[in-house]
């Protein structure tokens, strides 16, 4: 486990599972270590597995996830005292404590994070069983947390995800959504299927709100999936909320 060594972490609450895997990415001269579920762990391999293995790095960044049953057994605390909000995250916070030199990270009940950009380390928590939890954490709230980072070891912000250093343009893998295909390649009614995935419905649950079978469900999620070349339902999740087929109440 690649452990953040940030204040008021707990080590007492249960885990929904006990089998983390472990995995690193090299990029931008860094070595990205991190501990995770297997859900996690897919996902981020959809956004590094492109990145070469080899090179020199310089620098070694540790995100440690922890998947929790509920909003009660987050083993994330925020820090006491006052924090500066640093970025505007929808239905959540993001806040900089200067004396601790932390960052702390919130969405909603079902994501948690602490983090020490200085010393490269950071602690999820997550509700897992979410898919809007799964996709903040591993996207939106890890990709703030490196551009932080980045920024600590010379890496200076262009847009949402480029940097400058030494007069050259890095990017954050993943960020930016090139290369996905474009909805226009969908039916109206695979745009809909693909939307109740997104919002984490089975395709029990989809057949009877569009009041069709689940074979017919079945094959409009493999049109979706052969016409927007996703290899599975994490990565069709990920791709509604990043088009905005996904509106959160």
């Amino acid at each position: 486990m690649y452990a953040c060594r940030c204040q008021r972490i707990k080590e007492t609450s249960p885990l929904v599972s006990e089998i983390q895997q472990s995995r690193t990415y090299r990029f931008h001269g860094l070595e990205f270590r991190v501990s995770c579920s297997s859900a996690i762990a897919e996902s981020l391999d959809g956004r590094f597995r492109l990145l070469s293995a080899g090179g020199e790095c310089r620098d070694t960044i540790s995100f440690d996830f922890q998947s929790v049953a509920d909003a009660s057994q987050h083993r994330v605390e925020k820090p006491r005292g006052e924090g500066r909000s640093f970025y505007d995250l929808p239905s959540g916070e993001c806040l900089y404590f200067r004396t601790e030199d932390q960052l702390y990270l919130s969405y909603e009940s079902g994501v948690r994070v602490l983090s020490g950009p200085k010393l490269g380390c950071a602690s999820f928590s997550i509700v897992e069983p979410d898919p809007a939890n799964l996709f903040m954490a591993s996207h939106l709230m890890l990709t703030i947390l490196l551009v932080e980072m980045l920024k600590r070891r010379g890496c200076y912000s262009m847009h949402a995800a480029g940097f400058s250093k030494d007069g050259k343009v890095i990017l954050i893998p993943g960020t930016s959504g090139a290369g996905q295909a474009d909805l226009d390649v969908l039916t109206g009614r695979e745009r809909e299927v693909l939307a109740l995935v997104g919002r984490g419905k089975t395709n029990g649950e989809i057949a009877a709100e569009l009041f069709v079978s689940e074979g017919t469900v079945k094959t409009h999620i493999n049109h979706v999936f052969t016409k927007l070349q996703l290899r599975d339902r994490a990565a069709a999740v990920v791709f509604a909320f990043d088009h905005d087929l996904v509106t959160r109440e």
